[in-house]
């Protein structure tokens, strides 16, 4: 409440973890938080499985993407590219805007959206 104010108003310049009465303790529990939970075998094989994912979904689109401004789309890159929003833009003429696109349309996606665009890509059942 002291810097409700100076928070409101936009100037307020620091964390207000510096600003608490329990600042060494919050760190404490972030401290064990990062070393017990983040970094759990469980949470870290998530996070190697998300790159998987994220990795072939760019890849994939990226490529469709690139084959269909290059006039040389397979059947396979049609495909892919059905599902894609007509809003997505991604028949830009630049390669950075088609990169940025593609980019854009997979940050949108949710996780089990992703899992299941993966799934399909690489013929796994549902």
């Amino acid at each position: 409440m002291d810097n409700e104010e100076d928070i409101l108003n936009g100037s307020f310049n620091c964390a207000l973890l510096e600003k608490s009465k329990y600042k060494a303790q919050i760190k404490d529990i972030i401290k064990i938080s990062v070393e017990k939970v983040y970094q759990s075998s469980e949470v870290v094989d998530k996070e190697i499985a998300g790159y998987s994912v994220i990795n072939t979904l760019l890849n994939t689109y990226i490529t469709a993407v690139n084959n269909t401004f290059n006039n040389s789309a397979s059947n396979y890159d049609q495909l892919i590219l059905n599902d894609v929003p007509l809003d997505a833009n991604i028949e830009k003429s630049s390669l950075y805007e088609r990169l940025s696109s593609v980019c854009y349309y997979v940050s949108l996606l949710s996780d089990s959206k992703a899992i299941l665009e993966y799934k399909k890509i690489k013929g796994i059942s549902f």
